[in-house]
């Protein structure tokens, strides 16, 4: 099963049971889903592509959740960026991963000729979205570079899944509320 399935499928059976919490603001599994599919959907209508690339440089958060699932629910490619590269690494990040779209926190926005989209979106879903191929690409991660120039790091939707699934080794459950320390552009994230 697809994350973008998993999270309808709790939207099903528990709508209104709380998936995130950010400071002080909370999303129910229908609202995170309602408000990535308006996203995916507004990022379609721009021009973007399923199999299109979308770079997220943005702080663990609400905003970067919605915008991983916006990508698993339309097929479009995240490319999370570190938030501690520099403006040149990120450049190279860019240009190396092909993105055809740019989303930024206001405080660690560069220059960029991509073009720019938003983490948030108003209004409902115009279409029913194409149920994305499980052996499709759905995140390109970056390897810090340490060595040399980073590289991409290609994650399916089935990997993806898999990652998640070493939850369930971990004993966690439904009901289980878990702290995210690690930063979301990572793959333990």
């Amino acid at each position: 099963m697809l994350l973008w399935n998993q999270l309808k499928s709790h939207v099903a059976t528990q709508p209104n049971k709380i998936a995130l919490t950010c400071e002080s603001t909370s999303l129910t599994y229908s609202e995170l889903a309602n408000q990535s599919e308006a996203l995916a959907q507004s990022w379609l209508q721009s021009g973007l592509k399923p199999g299109d690339r979308i770079a997220l440089h943005l702080r663990n958060g609400l905003d970067i959740a919605r915008c991983y699932y916006a990508c698993f629910a339309s097929g479009i490619i995240a490319v999370p960026i570190n938030t501690r590269l520099t403006p040149e690494e990120i450049g190279y990040v860019l240009d190396h991963s092909g993105a055809k779209g740019y989303i930024a926190s206001p405080d660690l926005r560069i220059e960029t000729s991509i073009p720019s989209f938003t983490a948030n979106a108003i209004g409902s879903s115009l279409a029913t979205l194409l149920e994305p191929d499980p052996d499709a690409v759905a995140a390109l991660l970056y390897t810090s570079g340490t060595t040399a120039r980073p590289k991409g790091a290609i994650h399916t939707q089935r990997t993806l899944v898999g990652n998640c699934k070493l939850m369930e080794d971990w004993g966690l459950r439904r009901d289980d509320h878990t702290l995210l320390t690690t930063p979301m552009v990572h793959i333990t994230g």
